[in-house]
């Protein structure tokens, strides 16, 4: 002997509402139209469950036990925010239940505005619809979060070295081609077209530290490397800082100090 499940669900005849019961057997879904059911017009959700559910399930999802009987298949209705570039399409939701629109209005989907102004009135419509409409809004699913973006380190600035430390500043504008102990060893140093000097040799056949070439070539544009598009004039940077002269000599001599007492 067969067995029998009973479901509930509403649909529409001509344009009488109607409660739906519907009796499924084996596979087969079949729908017995019979009267709407009065709910109270505030309560949104309630009013989902009994005229709504049915067909668009219990969550909205569109997985009702009606569902398999319809033509189309029955919306998911807690998409609709997603569907609409995140934000929930109060009036066009409101349109539909009223006016009907796309499958609403058909013979498998009711147009409501209809039903509950010939059951209750026009107050009764325009109350159910807004609160059906809001409770629509409560159950749509919430957006993906945005994919997490790197962090962004901000670029270093010349001024961000306080020109009082001359380690620091090596350490920030020379390192990564001299490299942090100054002997042409920086990470960046492989991709130059000349090796990086050891600046750790730099003392002449006397002994003494150049000072005044060394602070020569910090500051002004050089035959040698320093000048080229791979190594900068740090002269030249700091100015275009807008730095007081004074500060900008200051670098440079601590730069320079810092130089000689690395020394070999």
């Amino acid at each position: 002997m067969r067995s029998k499940r009973w479901f509930y669900a509403v649909c529409v005849a001509g344009s009488l509402a109607v409660v739906s019961s519907i009796v499924a057997e084996d596979k087969e879904v079949k729908i017995k139209k019979v009267p709407a059911t009065y709910m109270a017009p505030i309560e949104g959700a309630t009013m989902y469950q009994a005229y709504c559910a049915a067909c668009h399930g219990a969550s909205g999802k569109g997985d009702g036990p009606v569902a398999s009987a319809l033509k189309s298949p029955a919306t998911d209705l807690t998409k609709m925010t997603l569907n609409n570039q995140g934000v929930f399409p109060s009036l066009a939701v409101l349109i539909t239940l009223r006016q009907g629109t796309g499958a609403h209005g058909t013979p498998d989907m009711p147009v409501w505005g209809n039903i509950f102004r010939q059951s209750w009135g026009d107050t009764d419509l325009n109350v159910r619809t807004y609160s059906l409409t809001r409770y629509l809004e409560s159950i749509q699913e919430p957006a993906p979060p945005p994919p997490a973006k790197e962090p962004k380190q901000r670029q270093l600035r010349i001024t961000d070295i306080r020109p009082h430390f001359g380690g620091d500043m090596y350490r920030a504008y020379c390192g990564s081609c001299h490299g942090v102990d100054g002997r042409g060893n920086g990470p960046a140093a492989y991709t130059l077209k000349k090796t990086p000097t050891d600046l750790t040799a730099l003392r002449g056949a006397d002994g003494k530290f150049p000072g005044a070439k060394i602070h020569k070539l910090l500051e002004q544009p050089a035959a040698g490397v320093h000048g080229s598009t791979e190594m900068p004039v740090w002269g030249d940077l700091f100015r275009a800082t807008n730095e007081d002269e004074t500060v900008i000599k200051l670098r440079i001599s601590n730069l320079s100090r810092y130089l000689e007492s690395i020394q070999r």
